[in-house]
């Protein structure tokens, strides 16, 4: 507005030139793009500052759909591809996204695990920095910085059943992501690792867990009926609780519910 005026018509300067956007200089995630770029891993992303993973200098990520996508995409990539190619594969989810919608992908994981196990990492920064540095569940603080109840992830991925959880402390150089990684492919374990600047937990969890659904009516009944078989078919257990439900009538006449338990 000054130049038009001032009566300046001569030509402008060239503005400064730009740059594509990057992960930040000294940010906590670039050393996990950088051990999955080298490693070479199949990368199912997820919505966050994180994304810019899909981009030089690591271009180490394939898929991003949704918030929360990343670990059911590579959960189903798992399932479906070669098994070679299926090791490879590797969910990527920040510490926000996880709370906002990656929990069911993990109940996802652990209640139907593909052959070759899977890898999630949770890129726990503290905070939710795409956004402005609000804080979420999993801060230990409200939006209004006072305390609250954090949420534990690695006590979670626990308490779902995640065989095997381990924290890294990203600040600690004496840990190499890139093996850490590339051990945690190479077995045939569900495997749940959050990235907390960046932490990696895991924690091995021995003998399996049978799925148990109640065959009462009532929420008081002491005895419960075991799955005949899971969802994919499974032999049913040699013995099993068996509960009976009879419907008679009392001296009065009134209704009467009786039950016996027993094997089979």
């Amino acid at each position: 507005m000054r130049r038009i005026i001032a009566g300046d018509d001569s030509p402008e300067p060239e503005p400064a030139k730009g740059k594509p956007p990057e992960l930040c200089q000294g940010c906590s995630h670039r050393t996990v793009f950088e051990a999955l770029r080298d490693l070479n891993c199949i990368v199912a992303g997820d919505i966050g500052c994180y994304t810019l993973g899909v981009l030089p200098p690591f271009s180490a990520m394939d898929t991003c759909v949704c918030m929360g996508a990343s670990i059911g995409v590579g959960l189903g990539m798992r399932h479906v591809l070669p098994e070679a190619e299926a090791r490879r594969v590797v969910s990527v989810i920040g510490d926000s996204t996880f709370v906002y919608s990656g929990l069911t992908g993990l109940a996802e994981m652990v209640y139907n695990p593909p052959p070759t196990g899977h890898l999630v990492l949770i890129l726990d920064n503290g905070t939710t920095a795409m956004t402005g540095q609000q804080e979420h569940p999993g801060t230990g603080r409200s939006l209004d910085h006072s305390p609250t109840h954090q949420l534990d992830f690695a006590g979670i991925g626990q308490a779902m059943g995640v065989q095997s959880v381990v924290l890294v402390d990203g600040s600690d150089k004496s840990v190499s992501l890139e093996e850490r990684i590339a051990t945690q492919l190479a077995r045939m374990r569900r495997r749940c690792s959050s990235c907390a600047s960046p932490v990696c937990w895991q924690r091995r969890r021995s003998g399996s867990t049978r799925r148990r659904r109640l065959a009462s009516v009532s929420a008081n009944a002491p005895h419960c009926q075991k799955s005949s078989t899971n969802a994919y078919g499974a032999a049913p257990p040699r013995t099993r609780n068996r509960v009976r439900f009879t419907l008679t009538t009392d001296r009065n006449g009134g209704p009467r519910i009786r039950h016996q338990t027993g094997h089979r």
